[in-house]
């Protein structure tokens, strides 16, 4: 144990220790209250309109990106391309 007080701890040690103790056990449960925030805000859904249009955007984003660069690209625009829009579009996921 990191704060082991026992019989033989002298006295002003074992109050020192006990008050670190007591600040540490206070930092752990905020530390565990904001992550319960995250987990809420983790597990709220996007809004539909929004999801929509990060959907189109996006889609005309990676559209645009064969006319843009194509000519400097050439054969290898296929391939960019097609690995942008998997990380970019890949893990969509919206439930009504």
């Amino acid at each position: 144990m990191a704060f082991r007080v026992t019989a033989d701890t002298p006295a002003g040690l074992g109050v020192s220790l006990s008050s670190v103790m007591r600040q540490m056990d206070n930092s752990i449960n905020k530390l565990i209250a904001h992550m319960g925030g995250l987990e809420r805000v983790k597990s709220t859904p996007l809004p539909i309109i929004y999801v929509t249009h990060l959907r189109t955007y996006l889609f005309l984003y990676l559209i645009s990106l064969p006319y843009t660069y194509g000519h400097q690209w050439e054969w290898a625009t296929i391939p960019i391309v097609a690995i942008l829009s998997f990380a970019l579009l890949g893990k969509f996921e919206y439930s009504v």
